[in-house]
């Protein structure tokens, strides 16, 4: 069901779709889940989860130590076709209208906050790890926007003026 809806985004899976991913009725999902919103936020729990330790591996691999190579390591991330599949849907729930939104914010939120852990543990001072989350956030949706030259050059202005340097 993640495969289904890292493919087709979260508005175009419905029950049946991700039943038919499963090998299983939507009945069936509906008995286990309750609903198609608590059965989506359970595959997005998922999703973020296995997101989250790829992405983890790939900075322990590139030998991330700072901001500095957390934000230039993000930045290669981001051309990584494989790391397109979660960022549409991580994009997609947060441009859904508030009600269709609010079943899925425990796990938007679960999301910001994981990776503003991440962030911390590369920039210990609260102030810049915030800068440098809203940094990583923005270079995600200015590529999504298509203007990836905004973020590039957003990138090289933190790099060239952060601080201890």
């Amino acid at each position: 069901m993640a495969d289904h809806v890292l493919a087709h985004g979260v508005r175009a899976s419905s029950l049946r779709p991700l039943a038919a991913a499963a090998g299983t009725s939507d009945r069936m999902l509906v008995y286990h889940f309750g609903s198609r919103e608590a059965l989506l936020a359970e595959v997005l729990q998922r999703i973020a989860a296995d997101f989250a330790a790829r992405f983890g591996a790939r900075l322990a691999a590139a030998g991330v130590k700072d901001a500095a190579d957390l934000l230039t390591e993000t930045r290669a991330a981001l051309r990584d076709p494989a790391i397109a599949p979660p960022l549409r849907v991580w994009l997609e729930l947060l441009a859904l209208p508030d009600a269709a939104r609010a079943p899925f914010e425990p796990v938007l939120g679960a999301i910001a906050d994981g990776m503003a852990d991440l962030v911390r543990r590369h920039e210990p001072d609260p102030a810049r790890a915030a800068l440098v989350f809203a940094l990583v956030e923005g270079l995600v949706v200015l590529d999504r926007a298509g203007r990836p030259g905004i973020a590039d050059r957003a990138l090289e202005g933190y790099l060239r003026d952060r601080p201890g340097k």
